[in-house]
């Protein structure tokens, strides 16, 4: 009740009370100013207007490929620094499937 007075004032028994307690915060608060459609309409244009900011997307733009992929220069220059070494090469099912022949012929 304390915490929301204004919604027990028709209470027959504390209402007079929650009507008297509701004034004195009024009082000490004032009374909170009607929001307009105008007030409501500003503050949307100034939310699309703001610019959002971003650490993470700001920090990937600051990328020479941010907006252009890398030329073929770059992209060998790239491969020296990182090494072009080719990946494990993967089996294919008949390679596994010999290999377990291989090892059941041998028991």
């Amino acid at each position: 009740m304390l915490a929301e007075p204004h919604k027990h004032i028709d209470d027959n028994i504390h209402g007079d009370t929650m009507l008297h307690y509701q004034s004195l915060i009024d009082t000490h608060e004032g009374k909170e100013e009607v929001t307009t459609l105008e007030q409501v309409e500003a503050r949307f244009a100034r939310q699309r207007a703001k610019e959002d900011k971003s650490l993470i997307r700001d920090v990937a733009n600051q990328s020479p490929w941010a907006k252009r992929a890398p030329d073929a220069a770059e992209r060998e220059e790239m491969l020296s620094l990182f090494g072009s070494e080719k990946g494990r090469e993967v089996p294919t099912w008949d390679d596994l499937m010999d290999e377990v022949g291989e090892l059941l012929d041998e028991d």
